[in-house]
């Protein structure tokens, strides 16, 4: 299999949505994880408000990175998986790992 390619996300757009999909993982993991707020009233509307956002998030960002492999000339039809790395100074990039021969040929693990 062939090393994963690096590509730098730079535009401030997918900067922002990155973060913002991080963001809100933080805020639900940390709603779950105080017993005490379960039984305040409304505690279950915000946890779906919040999960909503979460979904909403996470679409919008595989769709930028599936986009920015795409714009490198990548053939994402081969794409097995593309990963985020947070790199010194909060700088993000994607790491493109592809299929290999046995993948594409049905027969990979």
């Amino acid at each position: 299999m062939d090393d994963p390619q690096l590509i730098d996300i730079t535009d401030p757009n997918h900067v922002a949505s990155v973060w913002r999909y991080i963001a809100t993982i933080e805020v639900l993991e940390a709603l779950k994880k105080v017993p005490d707020f379960q039984r305040v009233p409304g505690f279950s509307l915000a946890l779906a408000l919040v999960e909503k956002e979460v979904a909403e998030d996470k679409a919008e960002s595989v769709q930028r990175n599936l986009r920015a492999v795409a714009a490198t000339g990548v053939d994402v039809s081969k794409v097995q998986r593309v990963e985020l790395e947070i790199g010194p100074n909060a700088s993000l990039r994607l790491k493109v790992v592809m299929m290999d021969l046995a993948d594409l040929a049905g027969g990979g693990s």
